[in-house]
């Protein structure tokens, strides 16, 4: 009788010690996750952060100056060739006697504008490429720090 009594003292110290380590494993996973979760945050305000940082440089200050530019030298052509339509086009229509079909030849005839308009662009325009390729590779950095978050 007496062993029975130590075997079920010793089962019930066992029993003990398992419930004690199942609960400490529990423990040391959750501060495992814990310890995961925070070095992925951590990581993900460093790329932010980088960037951030890379907002403000140069080149892409630059870029951003340069589409601005091209748009407004754009702007700019298409104010000049509306204004040069509209003086050619109220001088055809405003000389009489001709027909519509003899106004149309004229108009066809006076390219001027148009090679006016080509010389403007060629003194003037930036390399389209440039400003797109600078555009691709923020856009290719942006992307590849996004996927490895």
């Amino acid at each position: 009788m007496e062993q029975v009594e130590l075997q079920q003292g010793s089962i019930e110290a066992l029993y003990e010690s398992m419930k004690e380590l199942e609960t400490k494993m529990t423990e040391a996973k959750a501060k495992k996750d814990q310890i995961i979760a925070r070095a992925r945050t951590a990581k993900a305000a460093t790329k932010v952060n980088d960037m951030l940082a890379g907002v403000g440089t140069g080149s892409s200050v630059a870029a951003f100056e340069r589409m601005k530019d091209k748009v407004e030298q754009m702007e700019s052509e298409a104010e000049v060739s509306r204004e040069l339509a509209q003086s050619k086009t109220g001088a055809l229509l405003s000389a009489g006697g001709t027909s519509m079909e003899d106004k149309f030849k004229a108009l066809e005839a006076g390219g001027g504008v148009e090679d006016e308009l080509a010389r403007m662009k060629s003194q003037t325009a930036l390399p389209p490429s440039q400003v797109d390729d600078e555009l691709a590779e923020m856009r290719r950095m942006m992307e590849k720090d996004g996927g490895k978050a």
